[in-house]
């Protein structure tokens, strides 16, 4: 199950390889590429921190796909108005094998899901707006960060010199509300405006870099941003290339709100 400490909805599930599902489920929430919609929703609206992952059953006694199966069903009936499963994707259990199959949210559940939806989508636009205005800094060296009013070269020194993992850096860096923590150029720097940006930057060969926009920061080129996000290629190629995922693009390209050919 995964539990959202924040409003005690859950998703259940049942497999049996139950690290590789569970590893599954947390890089497909992580990268934004989760098929239950409201789950992802939340993952991102709340954060990785609010969710855990329990184990209900395990072991021997749970061997056979079809007991497993029918506690997953009992379990998303018996929580029918905190799940998300029910009709958001997942497994097709077409007809009476659909554990929602006759029944109906009752009218103060449906009001409840109606302002649930709402404040999650005032929030989403929130964040939306925030990327929007933030005014990244462009750097072959990389990203540099304040923390506690001391700048860093970049999140690996700081990681290094503070001997805190990057992880938490980044989520200090990424949290609005967290001043001590932002990267220099970004919408949380008080001097952004000062902050001098690099252009028409070139490899050693010449060629110009093909800058790339990644989660409110622009890095001078794809390899930078795998580096520094700790992200594989081919997933960040991916959430570049994705024509709806505006939080990922090439600096100029049709996705660039800036580039004046959206």
């Amino acid at each position: 199950m995964i539990y959202n400490t924040a409003n005690n909805k859950r998703y259940y599930g049942e497999t049996s390889n139950l690290s590789s599902r569970i590893a599954g489920h947390k890089y497909r929430l992580r990268n934004n590429l989760h098929g239950c919609k409201p789950l992802q929703e939340d993952w991102n609206l709340f954060g990785e921190a609010v969710f855990d992952v329990v184990i209900l059953h395990a072991g021997s006694d749970w061997a056979n796909v079809e007991k497993r199966e029918q506690r997953e069903t009992e379990l998303i009936l018996a929580d029918v108005d905190l799940v998300y499963n029910v009709g958001m994707g997942g497994k097709s259990r077409p007809g009476k094998s659909n554990p929602f199959y006759g029944k109906m949210h009752s009218q103060e559940t449906r009001n409840k899901m109606n302002e649930t939806r709402h404040k999650r989508k005032e929030r989403l636009e929130a964040l939306a707006k925030e990327k929007t205005e933030q005014k990244p800094m462009r750097s072959k060296a990389g990203i540099e960060i304040s923390i506690n009013g001391t700048v860093y070269k970049s999140l690996r020194e700081a990681s290094r010199v503070l001997e805190i993992h990057r992880s938490k850096i980044r989520d200090y860096a990424d949290d609005p509300a967290n001043l001590d923590y932002y990267y220099i150029g970004s919408a949380k720097d008080p001097n952004w405006s000062e902050v001098k940006q690099t252009d028409n930057m070139t490899l050693p060969s010449g060629r110009p870099f093909k800058e790339v926009f990644a989660k409110g920061v622009v890095y001078p080129s794809i390899s930078e941003a795998s580096r520094v996000l700790e992200m594989g290629r081919k997933v960040l190629q991916r959430l570049v290339d994705h024509p709806t995922n505006l939080d990922y693009y090439y600096i100029g390209s049709n996705k660039d709100p800036e580039s004046g050919k959206t």
